[in-house]
């Protein structure tokens, strides 16, 4: 019997005891599907730090498959069209070019304002009594900030909430035709939004506006294309996860009774990476070997694919005293935004969102209570995460 299953409905609800006897029989195991899985905490932050291992495996598997595609008349150009300046998926110099195109240019002033605004206009949205908490809240936070933070109508925030939803299954490991075609119709969807915003000269202020002025004096400027890609990217990148890790983190803590614990503290940063590292939203990356290499005994050739278990490696017993508890007082150095030079360039916003969320949630209803247990889940391996969480609050 195979030791990973990570498709299994059973593993989807909880990985985690699949990464422990992964980690116990064989931390560094070959899949049924080819691929090399790691579990382990240093050998999973070794090979994010290392430069041997490159991050353009998913690109290349998707242009490959997408080529493959065309010759049986499907057309999915789309896809590789929106994520051809992904930047988790780039490898330097590109990956350099596009990450400091962004990183020098977004002006983070006044993000926490904005943040706390559309909290309270959503908990303000609230009944006290018994509501979806993920439906109501979880799913809508992440669209409303990251539309105002990028200048774009707040109108629009569902939509692009919805084509996000479609769009993160790209960092999937296991996709389907099915699956695939839905992405390729999110991805042209888009391309045609962001490349009308590119051409809009009334675009509200916000980082849009402000990248593509940026652009214009730039010595050798992004061209549409790229420029429509980023945008999708900068979107689906800092409005997903972040509504995953709203939804789990609020579970957690009402499961494991900490509002009394989290309700009186004045800040909830060091808390926040605690959450992070239990039940990463981010569960699993993907990196391909540039050369031959030797991780503990397992020699690993050029060109083979590495699937790295972030969660497994945020709950090694070796990284973390009693991993599987939840320690606020711990401050860990988990690997949930990566580590080295694919680290997450969002992961101030991530944590910024789920800060002032929760402590807003935390102290506007009392006695959060679970009615029934986290429903519709992904139907993503990389990604943890549901879109239905029935709680009751007086």
């Amino acid at each position: 019997m195979s030791l990973w299953n990570p498709l299994s409905p059973e593993n989807i609800h909880n990985p985690y005891p699949m990464y422990e006897q992964l980690r116990a029989e064989s931390p560094i195991y070959k899949a049924q599907t080819g691929e090399w899985i790691f579990t382990k905490y240093e050998d999973v932050k070794y090979i994010l730090t290392n430069r041997s291992f490159g991050s353009g495996n998913r690109k290349n598997w998707i242009d490959r498959g997408v080529e493959y595609l065309a010759q049986k008349d499907i057309d999915l150009a789309y896809i590789a069209e929106a994520m051809n300046n992904f930047i988790l998926q780039l490898d330097p110099p590109a990956h350099t070019r596009i990450r400091r195109f962004v990183t020098e240019n977004w002006d983070k002033n006044g993000v926490e304002k904005i943040i706390e605004k559309n909290t309270k206009i959503l908990i303000n949205q609230i009944k006290t009594g018994e509501f979806d908490i993920v439906e109501s809240f979880a799913a809508k936070l992440p669209s409303m900030t990251t539309a105002r933070i990028m200048g774009l109508p707040m109108a629009d925030h569902q939509y692009l909430h919805d084509l996000s939803s479609e769009m993160i299954k790209a960092l999937d490991l296991y996709v389907d035709l099915k699956e695939l075609v839905r992405l390729n119709d999110a991805s042209k969807k888009f391309i045609e939004y962001f490349r009308e915003k590119i051409n809009d000269h009334n675009l509200d202020d916000g980082l849009l506006k402000h990248l593509l002025a940026i652009n214009k004096k730039a010595t050798e400027p992004l061209n549409e294309k790229e420029l429509t890609s980023v945008f999708i990217f900068l979107f689906v990148a800092s409005e997903e996860t972040s509504v995953s890790f709203l939804g789990t983190t609020l579970f957690n803590v009402i499961h494991h009774g900490l509002q009394p614990t989290l309700i009186n503290k004045s800040t909830l940063k060091t808390k926040i990476e605690e959450f992070l590292r239990y039940d990463s939203p981010v569960q699993l990356l993907g990196r391909i070997a540039s050369e031959d290499a030797v991780i503990g005994n397992t020699k690993i050739k050029q060109g083979d694919t590495l699937t790295l278990c972030i969660g497994a490696a945020n709950r090694d017993p070796e990284a973390f005293v009693n991993p599987n508890e939840i320690q606020l007082d711990r401050n860990p150095k988990h690997l949930t935004f990566g580590k080295g030079t694919h680290y997450c360039l969002g992961d101030w916003l991530a944590k910024s969102v789920a800060e002032i969320a929760i402590k807003e949630v935390l102290v506007s209803f009392k006695n959060l209570q679970i009615v029934s247990p986290p429903a519709n889940w992904y139907n993503n391996i990389a990604i943890r995460g549901f879109r239905s969480l029935r709680v009751s609050a007086s």
